[in-house]
């Protein structure tokens, strides 16, 4: 079906009947704009309409499909191909909203499993800690209850430190990834029994960071601290890495990592000096804090690639669906 030479046919008997667009609008009870569509072949008048427009037009809806008058013998020769026409118009039509509908299907599909793992809400501490009691197997002790303590980011991941109810000398650190829609899911978590300052580098995408963090309060004469790295003589016999002051509770520090001083996943030993240098026993500060334990739960990288391979198969499947709906081969 040629909707422009449907239109000319239109407009050349419209002007032969000795009517405007107007007029002919209101005879079929339609809007001049309608008739102005149809005549310039950017529409086909509806089904309901084709009746009383060819009655007032003196035509037939087989001419006026075919776009031209015709004879008795052309119109019964037209009229085949015309029904068989609208017949592939028809189809044409299904299979697109099929093509369409998988589409949809496909994205639907796609955003809800991006948004089920990407679920955190990072905005407040108490959707942090609800996220952290539903993630993984905390603990084997009913009631025991994450408490977010501090956070700092590092491009699209964030750093949180926490603690637990069971055992508030403890603390842990987890990473969190950022997704496109501004939520984020867990990429790993760290935990110790160890009640003083932790230090440790960790992978932030392509960026190294160095982590500092401690969950509790040190000893009044604790001033300083210093890492030293693992030498000769043993471990914290090496030379010195790091060195900082003690900060109040809770304390987390990310920044980036100095390969060249601090390598990624250092080992070393951290020393707590006061405020006269003199360095003050590990084994000392641990004592004031004897309610420790730990626990520990994780994602491995298989476990946090599975999204993406997700994502593909839905989205293979759902090109293969509308490639086969949009195909002009016969079903």
């Amino acid at each position: 079906m040629d909707l422009k030479k449907t239109g000319e046919l239109i407009a050349n008997e419209r002007k032969a009947a000795g009517l405007t667009q107007a007029e002919l609008a209101e005879k079929i009870s339609v809007s001049s704009k309608a008739v102005s569509r149809w005549e310039t072949g950017r529409g086909l008048p509806e089904a309901s309409l084709m009746a009383p427009l060819c009655e007032v037009l003196g035509i037939s809806v087989n001419e006026l499909l075919a776009g031209e008058r015709l004879s008795a013998e052309e119109a019964v020769q037209r009229a085949d191909k015309n029904i068989l026409s609208i017949l592939q118009d028809s189809r044409r039509f299904r299979k697109r909203v099929c093509a369409l509908i998988a589409a949809v299907i496909c994205l639907a599909l796609m955003y809800f499993l991006y948004n089920r793992e990407f679920c955190v809400d990072a905005d407040s501490n108490q959707s942090l800690e609800a996220a952290f009691n539903s993630y993984g197997d905390v603990s084997n002790n009913a009631g025991e209850v994450i408490d977010v303590l501090d956070s700092a980011k590092a491009g699209k991941y964030l750093f949180v430190l926490y603690s637990s109810s069971k055992y508030p000398a403890s603390s842990g650190i987890a990473s969190l990834e950022k997704g496109l829609f501004g939520k984020y899911r867990f990429a790993g978590r760290s935990d110790s029994s160890w009640p003083l300052y932790h230090m440790e580098t960790a992978r932030a995408g392509k960026n190294d960071v160095l982590l500092i963090y401690c969950a509790n309060v040190l000893d009044e004469n604790v001033k300083t601290f210093r890492l030293y790295a693992d030498g000769e003589n043993g471990p914290g016999t090496g030379e010195l890495l790091y060195e900082g002051k003690v900060q109040d509770r809770p304390f987390l520090q990310v920044s980036s990592s100095d390969s060249g001083s601090i390598p990624l996943f250092a080992t070393g030993m951290l020393r707590y000096y006061d405020a006269d240098d003199n360095e003050v026993s590990s084994f000392e500060l641990v004592a004031q804090y004897p309610d420790t334990g730990s626990w520990s739960t994780s994602t491995g990288s298989m476990e946090q690639w599975l999204i993406y391979v997700q994502e593909f198969i839905v989205l293979a499947l759902g090109a293969v669906f509308v490639r086969y709906f949009l195909s002009e081969k016969k079903n």
